[in-house]
């Protein structure tokens, strides 16, 4: 389709000239611009541009659609408060079933996953040491520059350590910093080593059996991906071993009891 402009350029131009032939007619105006047929916006479409007399050129002729907004190609980066992680961690602190707690050492390690940020569960396990002497008083003495000192010789030694190896679920309800409260269930054991040294004899014994603890604490964050923690627990266990009874031959269960509270400290981090 030919614009009015053009059509005037074509009719006006030779009659102003003195040319009225029709072969004149027929040719174009110098003055006359091509035209070019625009496509659909949702194609590319290359399309022929000129008319009789002119050279034939292609023109490519493109729709870029202008996004407003949300661009459908691109997806918001998601938070996912839900995906796992590993954490480990290490502890030190004080338990005694018997309740001295100045008397016991302890030390120990978590291996676990955090389901989210609220629930972590995996594997724990404590080395509980305790020493205890039994001495008597031989003597006393006067120290250089005074006071006294007392000569004491040892009558016997008993050494023991509790070692539980748990499975542990815990919950943190404000996420990895903060409060928290687990449980933990599994496999206990204590070996007791004396010695009496009036007589040098020895005694050696390993008690086991199935035992649980609850704990609860606070976290408190140091980095990104590093807590220190303080927590309370309490330990409960029968464990028992099987012996013979030297003079009947018949077979006796001894049971020891391990019910006691503690308290640990240390460090975990995720990774």
């Amino acid at each position: 389709m030919k614009t009015p402009f053009a059509l005037f350029a074509i009719l006006a131009l030779p009659a102003a000239y003195g040319i009225a032939g029709a072969s004149d007619l027929a040719r174009p105006s110098l003055l006359a611009l091509p035209m070019v047929e625009a496509p659909a916006p949702e194609a590319s479409t290359i399309v022929s541009v000129g008319g009789p007399g002119y050279p034939t050129r292609y023109e490519s002729i493109r729709y870029r659609p202008r996004y407003s907004g949300h661009h459908p190609s691109y997806e918001e980066p998601r938070h996912d408060n839900s995906s796992t992680s590993a954490f480990f961690q290490i502890h030190g602190g004080l338990f005694d079933p018997s309740g001295d707690l100045s008397k016991s050492a302890l030390f120990g390690a978590r291996l676990g996953t955090s389901i989210d940020n609220r629930i972590q569960l995996g594997v724990a396990t404590d080395v509980s040491h305790r020493t205890d002497h039994e001495s008597q008083v031989v003597g006393t003495g006067t120290l250089p520059g005074g006071g006294t000192v007392e000569r004491e010789v040892d009558l016997s030694e008993v050494t023991s350590n509790l070692v539980p190896i748990q499975g542990f679920l815990q919950v943190s309800p404000g996420g990895s910093a903060g409060p928290y409260v687990g449980v933990s269930g599994g496999y206990e054991a204590l070996f007791v080593n004396a010695t009496d040294f009036a007589t040098g004899e020895d005694f050696n014994a390993t008690f086991d059996g199935w035992g649980w603890q609850a704990y609860g604490g606070f976290a408190f964050p140091i980095t990104s991906q590093a807590r220190l923690f303080g927590e309370g627990f309490y330990n409960w266990a029968d464990l028992d071993r099987t012996v013979d009874d030297p003079t009947t031959g018949a077979k006796l269960r001894e049971v020891v009891n391990v019910d006691g509270a503690g308290a640990r400290f240390g460090l975990s981090w995720s990774f």
